[in-house]
């Protein structure tokens, strides 16, 4: 199931991709998020998984949207008719901007790794605003020095791209990541950066 239009849903567990192979499968930090996904979406009879992730390789037409639906199909017996697939996003922000277009749950589960988790939760309260239930939950060990750096200055090239918008408000957020965002404002080569979030 794809989505162009938003749906009211109660319950939503999101999983964030990170990468995955040509044969269009996940890589194992994507599935350690997907194991993850499944089992609270176990406990969330009536959520839909969500997958996110545009088709960044040159080497398939796969998305990684659809690389991590087919997983969840395949290998935790999740049906099809409870999987949304999202191929527009190309990192976190976009992966919570298009989210929010989408879906409008009372309650969402984020599933990604523990080093990506305090700035997953700080973009998708933004995104999301005050009223949405949200978790994050990380999978994994926390990141090295290298990676909390990284972290630490993509979430303030986010604050920055940002400033001015209040919190929960789509139509500027959205309209702010067209236009000054470079992953999808025409200004970075998206596909040689390979990796999604």
């Amino acid at each position: 199931m794809t989505s162009d239009a938003p749906m009211a849903t109660g319950r939503a567990v999101l999983v964030l991709a990170n990468e995955m192979s040509g044969e269009g499968w996940p890589t194992a930090e994507s599935r350690l998020r997907l194991e993850k996904a499944v089992e609270e979406l176990s406990r969330q009879p009536h959520a839909l998984l969500v997958t996110s992730g545009w088709g960044y390789r040159d080497d398939t037409d796969t998305t990684l949207a659809d690389a991590m639906a087919k997983a969840a199909m395949r290998d935790f017996d999740v049906p099809d008719g409870r999987i949304l697939r999202l191929h527009a996003s190309r990192d976190t922000v976009g992966d919570a901007v298009f989210f929010a277009r989408a879906i409008r749950p009372e309650k969402l589960i984020v599933v990604t790794s523990e080093y990506h988790r305090d700035r997953t939760h700080r973009i998708f309260r933004f995104v999301l605003g005050p009223d949405t239930d949200l978790t994050v939950i990380g999978v994994g060990k926390p990141g090295n020095e290298a990676r909390q750096t990284a972290e630490a200055n993509s979430l303030d090239a986010f604050r920055l791209t940002f400033e001015g918008i209040e919190p929960g408000d789509l139509d500027a957020i959205e309209e702010r990541l067209m236009t000054r965002h470079p992953f999808y404002n025409g200004t970075t080569d998206v596909k040689a950066l390979r990796r999604h979030d």
